[in-house]
């Protein structure tokens, strides 16, 4: 003996309808997911951007030789034998000492002073993130100080020995402008890179320019 359920059309119409109702739901909510990731991304890349600068290597230019922070070396600049000469300081040492050879994977945290014609000329701090010991005067410049009184030089191509605050500040007005002390100091970030400003206290101008690549010293 055979027992059917008798089905009403009407109740399979909306089984069909609610099945394709949710088959059409699924794919609007992954649309939906999936415009919200792209909307996501645009605003990080939107963020990203408007944090200002290039995140390229500032480039600073000593009496017509580049040195690039974070890939260029003393030797680029004392090997043009215009009457450079690099002398190291240690903390407590009287005048220059010997210095010889920078470990792997390791930075020195001594300045390094350039002199040129027996005056200073430029301050730098190098490291070593290569694999094998290197001569400092071989090492990468990971920072780099000079003062108007001592040298000309550019950095990026400008020259900042004229202006003043307000100068510099439309002068790097594509960069981030990441602290602006009480006493005038400006510091710029660019990614990795930083970029410090010293204003003279009598004449408002610019008196020293520093520039650096933050590198993790976990070695």
């Amino acid at each position: 003996m055979y027992w059917g359920i008798a089905v009403s059309p009407k109740i399979v119409y909306s089984v069909c309808e609610w099945k394709t109702y949710n088959k059409y739901k699924k794919k609007g909510n992954d649309m939906k997911a999936k415009l919200s990731i792209i909307g996501t991304l645009l605003l990080l890349v939107v963020f990203l951007t408007s944090c200002g600068g290039s995140g390229v290597a500032p480039v600073v230019t000593v009496n017509g030789t580049d040195l690039i922070i974070g890939e260029s070396y003393m030797y680029t600049l004392t090997k043009t034998d215009d009457g450079y000469e690099e002398r190291l300081y240690k903390a407590g040492a009287v005048g220059a000492i010997p210095y010889g050879d920078l470990d792997a994977n390791s930075y020195c945290d001594d300045l390094i002073h350039i002199y040129k014609d027996d005056h200073p000329c430029i301050t730098v701090m190098v490291y070593n993130p290569g694999r094998e010991s290197k001569m400092l005067s071989l090492c990468p410049i990971s920072k780099l100080t000079f003062s108007m009184e001592d040298t000309h030089a550019l950095v990026n191509g400008i020259d900042f020995s004229t202006l003043d605050s307000a100068g510099v500040k439309e002068a790097m007005a594509d960069y981030k402008l990441g602290i602006e002390t009480d006493w005038g100091t400006l510091r710029y970030d660019d990614g990795k890179y930083k970029y410090f400003f010293e204003f003279d206290e009598e004449s408002g101008l610019v008196n020293e320019i520093t520039v650096e690549i933050v590198f993790g010293k976990s070695y």
